[in-house]
């Protein structure tokens, strides 16, 4: 929730902070380019680019070359990346600005990571519609649904498939430019499918292959859950439910009905984590 300020609490200006979802305010784009100067100590000051250390060089030159697409002999110092950066921060497209936010992002660098967090700071002070989650920018404003996310692309390596279905489906949700919401889904219910085919060691194993493995190994479901658990799992099954209404051709999918499925399916894998390992057939 944004900050309120002294004359907000006494009620003498509005307190609606109207959520930015096609546009970025100055005051926004301000604090963005503000979030980046902090998260750049090596950047503030002009710095011939043959002489810098080699991962903020790499930073630079993979800025400069793959984003801006400019001529990387032309590229001396420091200060002449930071300015391109500045006017971009202030382009009239504001998805130009998260287009620039992301790729920063997905720089492997220490300055990256502070960025990303600091950007979400902003994000969330500013009431931008959008949060960064693992190394992308997504429609996702509530705290839930981001930590079922984050959880769910931090899995165990005995589970990275699943990890990649949820961040490929977060992937698909969060392009901006063309949102493939029906193959989202897709990767979506395919992390479960895949969380449970480790638990049953199966390759075509279903939720209900997964819980007789559990309970192989001792763990025990109570009944209510276990036929709740097998009732949401037919409903997004192949078999006349969600997914089969959901993915086929010709059918109107939303960014609801991904995130929903994101957010659900994330839980879901993360819940058959927990109970995997505490049968001890997970890590």
């Amino acid at each position: 929730m944004p900050r309120l300020s002294f004359s907000q609490r006494m009620g003498l200006t509005p307190k609606e902070f109207p959520l930015q979802v096609d546009s970025l305010d100055k005051a926004t784009r301000m604090d963005i380019w503000n979030a980046f100067y902090q998260s750049f100590d090596s950047l503030k000051m002009s710095t011939l680019i043959w002489s810098m250390e080699n991962t903020i060089r790499a930073f630079c030159e993979t800025l400069w070359a793959d984003f801006f697409k400019k001529d990387l002999s032309e590229l001396q110092d420091s200060r002449k990346l930071v300015d391109q950066i500045r006017v971009c921060f202030n382009t009239d497209k504001w998805y130009i600005v998260l287009n620039l936010c992301e790729f920063i992002i997905q720089i492997p660098t220490a300055g990256s990571k502070k960025f990303g967090k600091n950007v979400n700071t902003v994000f969330e002070n500013d009431n931008v519609a959008y949060r960064v989650i693992g190394l992308e920018i997504a429609p996702i404003t509530n705290d839930q649904e981001i930590q079922a996310i984050t959880t769910a692309m931090e899995l165990p390596d005995k589970l990275s498939g699943a990890r990649t279905h949820i961040s490929t489906a977060l992937q698909l949700l969060s392009d901006r430019g063309n949102p493939d919401y029906r193959n989202s889904i897709k990767e979506s219910i395919s992390a479960v499918e895949s969380v449970c085919k480790v638990l049953a060691t199966n390759e075509h194993a279903t939720l209900p292959d997964a819980i007789k493995a559990l309970k192989k190994n001792g763990f025990t479901l109570h009944g209510g859950l276990e036929q709740g658990l097998l009732k949401i799992y037919g409903y997004t099954s192949d078999q006349g439910g969600i997914r089969h209404a959901m993915i086929e051709e010709g059918s109107v999918v939303t960014q609801e009905d991904a995130l929903f499925m994101l957010v659900s399916c994330s839980a879901f894998c993360h819940y058959l984590q927990q109970k995997g390992s505490q049968a001890r057939i997970l890590p």
